[in-house]
């Protein structure tokens, strides 16, 4: 009996000492994990291949990968914002856009040259800005006055447009003329002028040709309508198609008629294309003015203007 008892005490002993080996081992293995762990090195060299890299290990490196990957990314999000903070300085109202397609007053018939015999319809529209005392007139070879007549139009939603059965007499059997219309605002200033010149007929039947391109012979940039000036000068950029090489006459009209200030311009009407430029208009005013900067141009064969362009600003002292 007394041996049977020995045999298992040795046996539990010989246990005990087995797993105090384990315990041993493991407290050995453990710190080296977690010194490894420990040191975060995203540029050394990989380690030896006879280590035994644990879990812990390999869930931290993509943490390490992933903040160097977000250091570049962060220049583009930069470079964005420094745009958007300067984009707002070049707004539409700072620099708007030119449409020549908003013709003032805009013949649909007759086209230039068309032969005409009497009588004759015309056909043109008006702007709704430009409505008011409206004129239309034939004026002869030699500046003598052939048609007119005055009416009012009014301003609607869209452009007015105007219908006109013309009767006129001539002495000769035919005669060049330049037929024009014409607005006035309440002030009796000249707000828009366009003309083409036609061939009238004592007799014979009328033959149309095609109208102009609807496109304005002058767009302004600066300065828009209602702008507020000050300090003296106006700064004037826009572009233009002109309609012969004559002076283009560049000039601000107050609401009693008074020019404040003028200057000419010179343009190639030989170019098809729209011409820009960009001028200064000096003034001297003691009070705030209301006045039109007007662009107007002479005809180069049949006395008077040609085509006129104007819209209203605002003068400070």
């Amino acid at each position: 009996m007394k041996r049977f008892l020995s045999i298992g005490l040795l046996l539990c002993s010989l246990a005990l000492f087995a797993a105090c080996t384990r315990t041993e081992r493991a407290n050995v293995i453990l710190p080296t994990v977690t010194e490894t762990v420990a040191v975060p090195e995203p540029s050394a060299t990989p380690a030896p291949r006879t280590a035994t890299p644990a879990p812990t290990a390999t869930r931290r490196l993509p943490t390490a990968t992933a903040t160097i990957t977000l250091t570049p990314s962060s220049t583009p999000t930069a470079t964005r914002r420094w745009w958007w903070t300067r984009t707002p300085t070049f707004t539409p109202s700072n620099t708007p856009t030119l449409d020549p397609s908003n013709v003032i007053l805009r013949f649909a018939a007759p086209g230039p040259m068309s032969k005409l015999s009497s009588p004759f319809n015309l056909i043109f529209y008006v702007l709704p800005e430009y409505t008011g005392t409206t004129r239309i007139e034939i004026i002869g070879e030699d500046g003598r006055e052939i048609y007119r007549k005055v009416f009012r139009t009014f301003k609607q939603s869209s452009p007015s447009r105007v219908a006109e059965e013309i009767r006129f007499e001539i002495p000769a059997a035919a005669e060049v003329a330049r037929l024009q219309i014409s607005t006035q605002d309440e002030f009796g200033r000249l707000m828009s002028l366009n003309s083409v010149r036609v061939l009238l007929m004592a007799v014979g039947d009328s033959q149309f040709t095609p109208a102009y391109e609807p496109l304005e012979r002058v767009v302004l940039r600066f300065p828009r309508r209602e702008a507020e000036v000050a300090e003296g000068e106006v700064r004037v950029v826009g572009m233009i198609r002109p309609v012969n090489n004559g002076p283009v006459v560049l000039e601000l009209v107050d609401r009693r008629g008074a020019v404040i200030a003028s200057r000419l311009l010179y343009f190639d009407a030989s170019l098809t294309e729209y011409q820009h430029f960009e001028t200064s208009l000096p003034y001297q005013v003691t009070e705030t003015v209301y006045a039109r900067i007007v662009l107007r141009q002479s005809d180069d064969r049949i006395p008077g203007p040609a085509y006129l362009y104007s819209h209203e600003i605002i003068l400070r002292p």
